[in-house]
């Protein structure tokens, strides 16, 4: 490789990472029961958060359990147009909410039910607030299917204030929407072409109790499922843009414990972490030009291999299973521990983890001539760490390379009921991968550990969006390295955490938002090189942002995210010095 060469393919792969982490922006997205909980390592009682199911059954027990946020100010005059139906009523004659939380299906004895007719405003009591689109009986039930409707149409005039702890006892897991052809073209018209593939999903079942149980009156006709909508899963488990992914979440008395695992879909040998722990870096070779050889060659290893060998080493030992680790409350989060499972021709894994401590949320909303007045949301009290960990590795000859965004689509939600309406907390954790590695046997590592409190506030008027706050943290390494013939290199960026606000029980429509981002990448030039060089970048970033739309209100400036301080921001190079500069 010539000099010029090897400087330009570094200053490519340079400036991609560079880009990647512009990339990383804020994006999406009542009380479960507390008996089911686990004991962790540390013999304190950890919560497990329950998957909410829309089925007769999961819609009782979370209507009849859920609170109301007290001290909370509600002065509302409802439109004529606006039928409301009381948690009484919402008990009763509920029957099943589709995924998407567009289709209601309730029984047709129910007399405010019977009074519908589309274009009606539709408020279901801790549920949702929607328009009715059209309306189909079916023997005992009438399945409603609605759209999305802003406040302002269902409310004329009304001022609602809270104030309110986060409450993690009272959160529950909740599945979020298959996107639509038409979302996915949309959100990939907000990224440069060609950068960042945004992941598609669709959500099954993926074990453990089966499927939801319709329930059906005698010589009632079953309400077929919608046409591409699945079956609702019972764990947050999955696969989404070629990724197996676990996420879960716990409480453990005034914390929020998170995990998320996420691997490459592609099963091959090493499927077993107990019967191949350390296998697959033994595997990577550790000698010669290129890792062509399994087998030792008969020379003295040269300081370059020497190196190599003890990078090998150190991947090693950081791979295997529950090595050295102490235990974590993520262990029962994320039972299967996509972490510990490594594929042959490529492996890339991801595992982020940390806790939330309680936090304070304080909201102000106006609405004025059915139009909004203002709108103002803070976090306060923010505190909180998070690790992320990962480990990327090329087998077989060539290369590979992507570049992909994964909004998880599972979330932590926890009602904030006010007057009946479902305002919502949500937690979620995303992450962003773009490998590139170019040489067989090439691998990398890193680990990286940050701590962050603080506030932020989001304001909207009809006329702006704004957001201010002094959320901070440094984030710190416990791990890297990278092993490639040739010029290689990985970025992985996580969301940890977002914390939004948004409207609706199902499929939440986020209206406000506060993340941190953390984005790590790792660069090197390869061992054959004319000029050596690894280059390790560290992003920590602090935002805050309101979505698409307030409240189903366009207002000018949204969807834009604010970072709410100087990102920390920090390069290292190995060997310091130009030639490692781009």
């Amino acid at each position: 490789m010539s000099r010029s060469s090897d400087r330009s393919r570094l200053h490519r792969l340079a400036l991609l990472g560079a880009s990647l982490l512009m990339a990383v922006t804020g994006c999406r997205r009542g009380a479960g029961s507390e008996s089911a909980a686990g004991t962790a390592a540390s013999g304190s009682r950890l919560g497990i958060a329950q998957v909410l199911v829309p089925d007769s059954a999961g819609l009782r027990r979370y209507l009849e359990t859920v609170d109301t946020v007290r001290g909370a100010t509600a002065e509302l005059r409802w439109s004529p147009n606006t039928v409301r139906l009381d948690r009484v009523e919402t008990l009763r004659s509920l029957r099943r909410v589709s995924r998407d939380g567009a289709a209601f299906t309730f029984d047709a004895a129910e007399p405010k039910i019977r009074g519908l007719a589309p274009g009606r405003v539709l408020l279901v009591w801790g549920i949702a607030l929607r328009k009715v689109r059209a309306l189909e009986p079916r023997g005992g039930v009438i399945v409603v299917r609605t759209d999305p409707v802003s406040l302002p149409e269902a409310i004329e005039e009304g001022r609602i204030e809270w104030k309110s702890r986060a409450g993690f006892a009272r959160g529950l897991l909740s599945p979020g929407a298959p996107e639509t052809d038409s979302v996915r073209r949309h959100a990939a018209a907000r990224t440069p072409p060609g950068l960042v593939r945004f992941a598609s999903y669709g959500l099954l079942a993926t074990g453990g109790a089966g499927p939801p149980v319709q329930e059906e009156a005698p010589g009632e006709t079953p309400e077929p499922e919608d046409k591409g909508e699945g079956e609702l899963p019972h764990h947050a488990e999955g696969e989404i843009g070629g990724y197996e992914f676990e996420v879960g979440y716990g409480w453990d008395r005034a914390k929020l414990q998170f995990q998320l695992e996420a691997r490459k879909g592609e099963p091959q040998a090493f499927d077993e972490p107990e019967e191949a722990q350390g296998e697959r870096t033994r595997a990577h070779g550790t000698r010669g030009a290129g890792g062509k050889g399994l087998e030792p060659e008969e020379r003295p290893l040269t300081a370059e291999e020497k190196k190599r060998a003890r990078e090998h080493e150190e991947l090693e030992q950081h791979t295997r299973q529950g090595i050295g680790e102490i235990e974590h409350p993520g262990g029962l989060l994320t039972p299967k521990g996509l972490f510990g499972l490594a594929a042959e021709a490529f492996d890339l894994r991801i595992r982020v983890r940390g806790h939330l401590d309680d936090f304070a949320t304080e909201g102000r909303l106006a609405i004025h001539n059915a139009a909004l007045g203002n709108f103002r949301l803070a976090i306060s009290e923010l505190r909180g760490e998070a690790d992320l960990d990962w480990v990327a590795r090329l087998g077989a000859p060539g290369t590979f390379s992507e570049n992909i965004k994964v909004e998880v689509p599972w979330y932590f939600d926890i009602p904030l009921l006010i007057a009946g309406i479902p305002f919502v907390v949500e937690i979620g954790v995303n992450f962003l991968a773009a490998p590139a590695l170019t040489s067989q046997y090439a691998s990398a590592a890193g680990g990286y550990h940050i701590a962050f409190q603080g506030s932020a506030t989001v304001t909207a008027t009809p006329a702006s969006a704004d957001a201010e706050g002094d959320l901070s943290g440094t984030p710190e390494v416990s791990q890297r390295q990278i092993t490639s013939l040739g010029v290689s290199g990985v970025l992985v960026a996580a969301q940890v955490p977002r914390v939004g606000f948004g409207l609706g029980l199902f499929n939440t429509s986020a209206v406000a938002y506060v993340d941190h981002v953390l984005a790590t990448s790792i660069v090197t030039a390869g061992g054959t090189s004319l000029i050596p060089c690894r280059r390790y970048q560290i992003n920590s970033s602090f935002g805050a942002g309101v979505a698409v739309q307030l409240l189903g209100i366009k207002i000018p400036g949204l969807s834009q995210k604010k970072l709410l301080k100087q990102p920390f921001d920090t390069v290292i190079t190995e060997p310091p010095g130009a030639n490692c500069k781009v």
